[in-house]
């Protein structure tokens, strides 16, 4: 029932009304992300007549800029709904099984301590990739915990978890014929990744895994010697060398690995930082994992160091993530790296300078960018303002990136991907945007939740409004829903939560 001060709304009666069967895919997933962020539940009835929610077909809307992450079965997919008040009940009217979760999800997040209040919503995304990249190596995230980040995902409208399965530190994928990857790390079992992967989909995200190749490799290397071409002088330089015997075969086990497992039709082959590798011999292995991804039906996708293979098409997608005021200072890793690191800093140094030219490479190649600039999108920065509550900014000395000059959450609100200066410069094709979270300071969800919101929900407003509104809007509007999915710990930013009383 409508909300004129009446009884609290405990449970929703829906009934679909619709051509097709809309609420089918869109009930089980709704209804428990409903229950869970918002203490409220979901009866389908029979009859419309007596359903506080009804589902119509409704018409089609323009589709989203850039380029569609979902799986086969979902792509194209219309993700627009429209709710009307229509007496004492909302019409959902959609055209796609997505659009009416997502209308659902609405309604539950306006109904104010279970009173439903009258609306007349109008909504379509801006971006059809509205993702978060999350590292799992660095700090292990068992699946009830990556279970909580895609309920939040997803009540935020975005729709790709990218999961960095790989890098120096461990490696996260139980894969076939190679038990010493995982044998001393927590990781991922098949199992896990098809429970991942199904509770995703019912939540209309999309898992985009990636195994950070050919740099980043060093947990790889240990496990399997084998793949070491050479005696590397430290574990930032170990590399993957496609002309080493080992090699290729290991890459063919690990993509047909992936490719059975998730339904993403983008496998993500990494390709940042390969410190200390032939530029001849990194372009090569580049090209023949594309090349190794394409023949098994999916489309590649790279960090932006990857165009220098200068492989990739207008048809396409490179991940963009070097932030002009985020380049890689020589003299600064001198002075505060340390001395045991000292070594390698040519060596990072001669593949990070290239990266001022890489916009231009993947504009040559016609492909689109991922934006994923680390000023603003990469979310370990430190928030600058300072929290509500003091003992989170005690804890932010400690948490977050500290090689990142600290930035004001707000600063989200003025960025636009397609006002940033190298993709105007270069008249690059956005794809979508994409937040993301190294977790080298991460040892508790708690440390996740103060990094990661309420930044992620202006990110994910970027993503989504095509209509201007302040992203800080979703800050405050969400905390109740953030805390009942256990993220407790955000981050009581001044900026978005006011002012501490007395001050």
């Amino acid at each position: 029932m409508i909300n004129e001060g009446r009884a609290e709304v405990a449970v929703w009666r829906i009934a679909d009304a619709s051509e097709g069967a809309l609420l089918a895919e869109a009930l089980p997933g709704a209804a428990a992300l409903m229950s869970r962020a918002f203490g409220q539940m979901l009866e389908q009835v029979t009859e419309a007549s007596v359903a506080d929610i009804v589902i119509r077909t409704g018409p089609a809307s323009d589709p989203a800029e850039g380029v569609d992450p979902r799986p086969a079965g979902r792509r194209s997919a219309d993700e627009s709904y429209r709710i009307e008040a229509e007496g004492q009940r909302f019409v959902i009217r959609a055209r796609a099984s997505e659009g009416v979760f997502r209308a659902l999800l609405t309604i539950a997040s306006r109904s104010h301590d279970g009173h439903p209040i009258a609306m007349d919503v109008e909504d379509a995304p801006k971006w059809a990739w509205r993702g978060l990249s999350l590292d799992v190596v660095r700090r292990w995230f068992p699946c009830d915990e990556v279970e909580r980040v895609i309920d939040l995902l997803a009540i935020l409208r975005m729709n790709v978890l990218h999961l960095h399965l790989s890098d120096r530190e461990a490696w996260r994928l139980e894969l076939d014929g190679y038990p010493a990857l995982t044998r001393e790390a927590s990781h991922y079992s098949t199992a896990d990744v098809e429970r991942l992967v199904s509770y995703a989909r019912q939540r209309f995200i999309t898992i985009v895994p990636e195994i950070d190749m050919p740099g980043h490799v060093a947990a790889a290397v240990s496990a399997v010697p084998a793949l070491a071409a050479r005696p590397f002088p430290a574990p930032e330089l170990a590399y993957l060398t496609w002309s080493s015997p080992e090699v290729p075969r290991f890459v063919g086990a690990v993509l047909d690995q992936v490719v059975a497992l998730f339904d993403s039709p983008y496998i993500h082959i990494g390709g940042d930082e390969a410190f200390g590798m032939p530029e001849d011999e990194y372009a090569d292995f580049v090209r023949h994992a594309a090349a190794a991804v394409r023949a098994r039906g999916r489309l590649p996708l790279g960090w932006q160091e990857t165009s220098r293979a200068g492989c990739w098409t207008p048809s396409d997608v490179v991940q963009l993530w070097v932030g002009e005021r985020d380049r890689f200072d020589s003299a600064n890793a001198y002075r505060n790296w340390p001395e045991e690191w000292h070594p390698a800093i040519p060596a990072l140094a001669a593949v990070a300078d290239q990266a001022v030219g890489d916009p231009a490479r993947i504009a040559a190649q016609g492909a689109a960018v991922l934006v994923s600039t680390s000023d603003p999108l990469y979310l370990d920065r430190r928030p600058a303002e300072p929290s509500l509550h003091p003992e989170q900014n005690e804890r932010l000395r400690t948490v977050g990136n500290a090689d990142y000059e600290p930035t004001v959450s707000t600063s989200i609100r003025r960025w636009d991907p397609a006002r940033q200066p190298d993709i105007v410069e270069h008249g690059l094709r956005v794809a979508g945007i994409e937040a993301a979270i190294w977790c080298e300071s991460i040892a508790t969800f708690d440390d996740l939740a103060l990094l990661m919101l309420p930044r992620l929900a202006m990110v994910a407003e970027h993503g989504w409004s095509r209509d201007g509104r302040d992203p800080t809007d979703s800050g405050s509007a969400w905390t109740d829903a953030w805390s009942r999915l256990g993220f407790h710990g955000f981050h009581r930013s001044s900026l978005v939560f006011g002012e501490p009383s007395g001050h």
